[in-house]
């Protein structure tokens, strides 16, 4: 730290400047966490911005990262002011709603490519023969 009349360095929590005897203060930065009104306005609507897509995109993994995207912008935007306006508190339910539905079609999409391929090898093996069921 330094002094603040004299510039020389001196001990972080020393109270007064040893060469110059003038009263030390603390000039940390004081970080500004107040936003403004517009701001907030676009934090709440990227928030229903995200949750629409995810429901746009329900039945892509862009759905998940949208959902995932909404709700994370209003965990945070809860954190910074204690609620959720209705606009933020939509694209929560949005994100939420996306989110579950794209994960329903995701596994159901996977779960289908399972089963095509199951009847594909099932099909491969009768057509070839290779299956006691075709000797009866």
């Amino acid at each position: 730290m330094f002094c603040n009349n004299c510039g020389k360095p001196i001990e972080d929590n020393a109270q007064s400047c040893p060469f110059c005897n003038a009263t030390v203060y603390n000039t940390e930065p004081v970080l500004d966490t107040a936003i403004t009104e517009e701001e907030d306005n676009k934090k709440q609507s990227n928030i229903l911005i995200f949750g629409i897509l995810s429901l746009f995109f329900n039945n892509s993994i862009w759905g998940i990262i949208a959902g995932a995207i909404a709700l994370y912008l209003s965990k945070s935007y809860k954190d910074l002011k204690g609620n959720l306006p209705a606009c933020a508190r939509t694209g929560s339910i949005l994100g939420i709603v996306g989110l579950i539905l794209s994960i329903f079609n995701v596994i159901s999409a996977l779960f289908s490519l399972v089963l095509v391929f199951v009847f594909y090898i099932l099909w491969f093996i009768i057509m070839t023969g290779n299956i006691a069921i075709m000797s009866i």
